[in-house]
């Protein structure tokens, strides 16, 4: 269960739906309709996600997403825009920040897809996966090897293999700050360890970005 929190738009009426899905995947709720200030409601409530109800031709919601995401208790908190088809507010959207956002009127496969995506994504970069977890729906977190200040190495399963293979799984967390070279890097390292073969070297057997 995650916390999210919902900064409603109540022209919209939209705040009834994101009660019943979120409710039916058994999340806790904050919804506000008063959007002037939401810093102190978020600092109480800490959310794992936040969802925007763009009034349509009100840029306040984007404004106030640009500061979000300056701010350094919630710039990695992860946002879903409700947008109105309109090419221009999508744009700004994803200009200010946005994680991931819906076109109204909002269906509710969508909505949930979306938010299960930027849940997973907030997962990735919590500071360990419990056990039975599934990570990249392959690997099975059986526990905790270790974890140092970028990466974290658990004993995991491969399901993919009949009968399950016991792996290390280890996972970097990428940072907002990472650059596209960071990312060209690990390809080409990963790659080249991939290929190495040694008893005295570990195989890597999979790698990616996830």
């Amino acid at each position: 269960m995650a916390k999210i929190f919902i900064v409603d738009n109540k022209e919209s009426g939209n705040k009834d739906l994101f009660e019943r899905v979120l409710n039916t995947g058994g999340h806790y709720i904050l919804a506000i309709t008063d959007n002037t200030d939401i810093l102190k409601p978020l600092f109480m409530f800490k959310p794992d996600v936040i969802i925007m109800d763009v009034r349509e031709d009100d840029t306040s919601n984007i404004a106030q997403l640009r500061e979000l995401k300056k701010h350094p208790n919630f710039s990695d908190t992860p946002v879903l825009m409700v947008l109105d088809d309109s090419e221009n507010e999508i744009n700004l959207a994803v200009s200010a920040g946005a994680s991931e956002y819906v076109i109204k009127p909002i269906r509710e496969t969508e909505l949930t897809s979306r938010i299960s995506i930027l849940l997973n994504r907030t997962n990735l970069f919590s500071d360990e996966f419990t056990e039975g977890t599934v990570f990249a729906n392959k690997y099975r977190i059986i526990s905790l090897l270790g974890k140092g200040g970028d990466s974290t190495v658990y004993h995991a399963a491969d399901t993919a293999e009949i009968p399950e293979k016991e792996v290390a799984l280890k996972i970097l967390k990428l940072k907002k700050q990472d650059s596209d070279d960071f990312n060209q890097q690990f390809q080409r390292e990963t790659s080249g360890l991939a290929r190495l073969q040694h008893p005295n070297i570990v195989e890597m057997v999979d790698f990616g970005n996830y």
